[in-house]
């Protein structure tokens, strides 16, 4: 015990009458400081640091994975007061849109589990008219309300058996709110 600490006393710079950390690395180290014959400062004001820039990478934008052909999306978005539903293809492209208010289901009624199953239904009939050919499809939830309760019995209903069967997938992009304020208080009905 008493070597290592005088092999670490014998490895200190001694600045004063203090102790100080080892000596910096070498200068052939990348992670050296730079003296500052090393620096580039601008000759005059319209040159930048003696060389002409280099041109910034490009930003990464998102790219959105691909499925197969007759892979197909249905989301769900479950409002307070509707339920809507899309269903896209492969490439997110919308092949479908319903709403309960498209179907002529009026103001308060929309926000009725049977709106929804209704929706739904309506919704998987008009796929069906247009004859894709879906070989797997991914469900995705938005949201919470009735209209998910809904969009649920129709799936689980004869009318569903077409489109549950393919299901491959099942994803709730709902989003939450962590760590910030509070949401203002509901209205008093």
């Amino acid at each position: 015990m008493l070597n290592i600490i005088i092999k670490a006393l014998t490895d200190a710079r001694v600045v004063g009458s203090r102790i100080t950390k080892p000596s910096p690395a070498p200068p052939s180290s990348p992670f050296a400081p730079a003296s500052m014959s090393q620096m580039l400062f601008p000759s005059s004001p319209s040159s930048k640091f003696g060389a002409p820039p280099l041109p910034l990478p490009p930003i990464p934008s998102r790219q959105l994975l691909t499925q197969p052909e007759g892979y197909f999306y249905i989301h769900v978005v479950a409002l307070t007061r509707n339920c809507l539903i899309t269903i896209c293809d492969h490439k997110h492209n919308p092949v479908v849109a319903m709403s309960a208010g498209k179907l002529g289901i009026k103001h308060s009624r929309r926000m009725a589990p049977e709106a929804a199953f209704s929706t739904t239904i309506a919704a998987f009939d008009k796929f069906a008219q247009k004859g894709f050919d879906a070989k797997e499809i991914e469900l995705v939830f938005k949201g919470f309300g009735k209209a998910r309760t809904g969009f649920m019995m129709a799936l689980e209903s004869q009318q569903g058996e077409p489109i549950r069967s393919k299901v491959v997938r099942l994803t709730d992009a709902t989003p939450l709110q962590i760590g910030r304020i509070t949401a203002p208080r509901p209205k008093r009905r």
